[in-house]
């Protein structure tokens, strides 16, 4: 069992990395990826920018026009187009969804501060919880774009009605 040495949290536009839980309390993966989605979850009940969509990986392309390697830890973005096929809930109406696709930005980074973050693949369905976040980049301040960053954020879809269930 590979062992987390921390969990990268995004808050609207804050990053914060927080010990790993698990080394206090010798909590399992699958507990520690419960509590990152409630945790989430919470997060969305409290107002924050979030989309909930069931969907599927159409494509997915190196996001090259968003390179900023200025270290052996830049994320190595990438961009999935996701087919929605289900709305569970938009944060407020300002959210623009637009008609049956979204595009997703992620890591595709292998290095520690990246490696936990989904990475996504054609032909991939889940349920994804995507915030409307500004993207880290040095490059191109300012640039929104739905993301998933952290584990919590790609859900299987077994997961589906304990998430409908606790969304407001």
């Amino acid at each position: 069992m590979q062992m987390r040495k921390s969990v990268l949290l995004i808050l609207g536009l804050s990053v914060a990395v927080v010990a790993n839980p698990r080394l206090l309390h010798s909590q399992t993966d699958a507990e520690i990826d419960s509590i990152e989605l409630d945790y989430r979850l919470y997060q969305i009940s409290i107002g924050a920018r979030v989309v909930v969509v069931i969907g599927q990986v159409m494509s997915v392309r190196s996001a090259t026009h968003l390179e900023n390697i200025l270290s052996e830890h830049d994320p190595l973005w990438a961009v999935a187009e996701v087919k929605v096929n289900e709305i569970l809930y938009n944060a407020s109406d300002k959210t623009v969804i637009p008609a049956d696709v979204l595009f997703v930005y992620f890591s595709t980074s292998k290095d520690i501060a990246w490696f936990m973050s989904p990475k996504l693949a054609a032909g991939q369905k889940g349920i994804l919880l995507l915030g409307l976040d500004e993207l880290p980049l040095k490059s191109l301040p300012g640039l929104y774009a739905y993301n998933i960053l952290v584990p919590a954020t790609f859900q299987p879809m077994d997961k589906r009605e304990y998430i409908i269930q606790r969304l407001p």
